[in-house]
């Protein structure tokens, strides 16, 4: 059972156990008369460690939004029993935070919910599209049109279609291929199946393909998964995509179809520009790594690439027994 956390406006935060203590300390000077009181943190994996905080109002969570949202940790780790010890880098890169207020608080511990996630760099290490272009040598070229999508610097229909047509005449058989090499991010299967326990759904949009997105949503045991097709013909991609793209406005249509038209809470998780609407309709939104645009509109951020902190920024417990 999860470590109630009463309905007030909270702030949460997640880093490595080596730099909780820095972090606890700079997150109390940072937002200073915003933090009414410090609060019973969820449990987390053994490496991690939680802090959390009420804060005076809803409209302190704002404020403490724009403060975190450029914060790092910036001193050494404290003294640690581990025989490795995280780095200074570590310490710079690897937080994660979030900040909601009274009535997010209050959806988090509803017994009935869905997360709704993006998929390439997210839910996985990679960008599919990339690992497929990389089969004709055209990774880095694909990778670049890829980068500026997801800063919102272009259209995304358009950037997708210029990208797929790229890989007319690649094999088949590369897509299974590629599914086969995709790597969910560290913490995926325990942030799902913390979610399945409290009673809560996993679901995956993503801009990506439905032929690689199949089989990694019945690996990951998601309730729903939705992504672009691939077109094929006589064994070989032909370039194209078929039926409606999945966008940034068809994301949030279909977590709004898998919340009952938002009669249940939902969190939205994802990286780039294309999952904007994704996070601002749902309950509450975060980035993992964001990009600028994204980052700009979450309410909280994960630059610790650990999937199971999610679980732990909505005040859930990881439970032990979960734990792989």
């Amino acid at each position: 059972m999860s470590i109630p956390l009463s309905a007030s406006p909270t702030v949460i935060v997640v880093a490595p156990q080596g730099f909780l203590a820095s972090a606890r300390r700079q997150v109390a000077d940072l937002l200073g008369s915003l933090i009414v009181q410090e609060k019973p943190a969820p449990r987390t994996a053994p490496d991690l460690g939680a802090a959390a905080w009420t804060l005076a109002s809803n409209n302190a969570v704002t404020v403490a939004r724009t403060r975190l949202r450029d914060w790092v940790i910036t001193d050494g780790p404290v003294q640690t029993t581990d025989t490795e010890a995280p780095d200074r880098e570590t310490a710079d890169t690897e937080r994660a935070w979030a900040a909601w207020t009274s009535e997010q608080m209050a959806a988090w511990n509803e017994p009935a919910g869905a997360i709704v996630t993006d998929v390439d760099s997210t839910l996985i290490e990679q960008e599919v599209i990339e690992m497929l272009a990389a089969h004709i040598g055209l990774e880095e070229q694909v990778a670049a049109v890829t980068e500026r999508a997801m800063r919102g610097e272009l259209d995304f229909e358009q950037s997708l279609r210029e990208r797929v047509a790229v890989l007319k005449g690649l094999d088949a058989q590369t897509i299974e291929d590629v599914s086969e090499k995709t790597t969910p991010t560290a913490g995926a299967q325990l942030l799902i199946e913390t979610a399945h326990a409290r009673g809560w759904k996993a679901y995956a949009v993503s801009g990506g393909f439905q032929q690689i997105l199949d089989p990694l949503a019945a690996r990951l045991n998601l309730d729903g998964a939705i992504a672009n097709h691939l077109e094929v013909n006589d064994a070989e991609l032909t370039g194209r995509v078929t039926g409606p793209i999945i966008d940034r406005q068809a994301k949030a249509k279909h977590r709004a179809q898998w919340t009952s038209n938002n009669q249940l809470p939902s969190l939205g998780l994802g990286d780039g520009a294309n999952d904007i609407d994704l996070l601002t309709t749902a309950t509450g939104g975060l980035g993992l790594q964001p990009k600028p645009a994204l980052k700009a509109v979450a309410d909280g951020t994960l630059s610790l690439r650990r999937l199971d902190a999610v679980a732990a920024l909505l005040g859930w417990d990881v439970a032990t027994e979960q734990q792989h």
